[in-house]
């Protein structure tokens, strides 16, 4: 949905064969479940589905049951977890992105902010001193595996 969305592709009957199975594909719990990460999984699926937020009603149910899924699952530190064992600078990039994408500054909005921290500060917690990228589980040592820069 995001590539389709990217130039003029006359491309509406896919998109919304995407909406549909995306939307068919929520849980219960308004997350969407891909290899055990509800998290990642949920934040991209609300990045792709934003397009439509605001003018397609099923969509805009769905992105919203599953903003209040992600506000629930948020740690105390205003991290995410998308595995189970530690949060991750990608984790808190996926949400922060997918907020932002339907309208939601990740620093401010209450639904995300816990104890006083924000999934934004989580964020920016893996920020290297020379401020010339992200740490993946720290804020010392660049990420390799996934490269982040500042900008």
């Amino acid at each position: 949905l995001i590539a389709l969305n990217q130039g003029e592709y006359e491309s509406e009957e896919t998109e919304n064969k995407i909406i549909d199975a995306v939307l068919l594909n929520q849980t219960g719990e308004g997350c969407w479940n891909e290899w055990d990460d509800t998290i990642q999984t949920t934040a991209n699926a609300i990045s792709g589905l934003s397009f439509y937020y605001n003018t397609n009603e099923k969509v805009k149910t769905a992105v919203d049951k599953a903003l209040v899924y992600l506000s629930s699952a948020q740690k105390p530190d205003g991290s995410f977890d998308a595995y189970g064992y530690g949060a991750d600078s990608n984790t808190q990039a996926m949400v922060v992105t997918a907020l932002s994408a339907v309208g939601i500054d990740a620093d401010k909005d209450d639904r995300f902010i816990k104890n006083g921290i924000s999934v934004y500060d989580a964020l920016m917690s893996y920020s290297l001193g020379d401020a010339t990228g992200f740490g993946y589980n720290d804020n010392i040592t660049k990420n390799d595996k996934y490269v982040f820069t500042l900008l």
